[in-house]
């Protein structure tokens, strides 16, 4: 029995598929929660209810983008505590560029384009099966579309830049390295997507689920982890990341289209 719990002991404690799901969804919730506690925390000392305090860092871009920097904040330095721990380089899951730096650009570009035909075949498919009720649910951004002028600034950051730099690191980073040390290709990619997928459905939104939101970051994780096992590279992923960001920020912010 003590020779099990000291196996199982220094299994957790290894850089694994199971501690590398553990750290990257753990992490997720547990930032998650620790900003929702600041929220709670806010709004007590202000006297005032959590969905006003919400409702008003929404209107107000810099507030949005500061607690977003918090929450990946917190989530980068759990996962990076861990990394510290195993002595991993953020060079070992991917922050390094390709041996032919052409190949950033290379895949940035294809990449993104073979994301922007798959989603929109995607799309029309969905829109057949799948009820107008469901389609019409959209992924809150956390920021008012009334937004403009100098802060954009900030909703560019926290939409553009954050997001993907902070989730490639998590997911086509921390997590794929951990699953790919003993899993092959085709399961390391599945388990990385549905994870992925899964944190964008909108759980506990009260809103329903999110489901064309899901299969979007779905196929794009696939594409996302494609890139990254290719180039051995997380800055393509990051870039495909970044130019659909941007692509979905100058649509709402810019020209308002939803």
């Amino acid at each position: 029995m003590i020779s099990r719990f000291r196996f199982l002991l220094t299994y957790v404690r290894q850089y694994n598929p199971f501690t590398a799901v553990m750290v990257s969804v753990g992490g997720f919730f547990l930032a998650q929660f620790l900003g929702a506690l600041i929220l709670a925390f806010y709004a007590e000392g202000s006297n005032t209810s959590v969905r006003t305090v919400i409702d008003t860092i929404s209107d107000k871009p810099i507030l949005s983008m500061l607690l977003s920097l918090v929450i990946y904040g917190i989530y980068l330095l759990i996962i990076w505590s861990f990394m510290n721990y195993r002595r991993i380089s953020f060079k070992d899951i991917g922050m390094k560029f390709p041996k032919d730096k052409w190949d950033v650009l290379l895949y940035t570009l294809s990449g993104f384009g073979v994301y922007f035909v798959a989603t929109l075949m995607a799309g029309v498919i969905m829109n057949n099966i799948l009820s107008e009720k469901v389609l019409d649910r959209q992924q809150d951004v956390s920021y008012s579309t009334a937004t403009s002028g100098s802060e954009l600034i900030f909703v560019f950051i926290g939409l553009v830049i954050l997001p993907p730099l902070i989730e490639e690191i998590a997911m086509r980073g921390f997590l794929y390295t951990g699953l790919r040390k003993s899993l092959n290709f085709v399961w390391t990619g599945l388990i990385v997507g549905v994870i992925f997928a899964t944190a964008h459905l909108g759980l506990g939104s009260g809103d329903g689920l999110l489901w064309t939101v899901a299969v979007d970051t779905f196929i794009l994780s696939w594409i996302l982890v494609y890139v990254r096992e290719k180039t051995g590279s997380l800055y393509p992923s990051i870039g495909i990341h970044m130019i659909k960001n941007f692509v979905a920020f100058v649509a709402l912010f810019v020209f308002k289209v939803a």
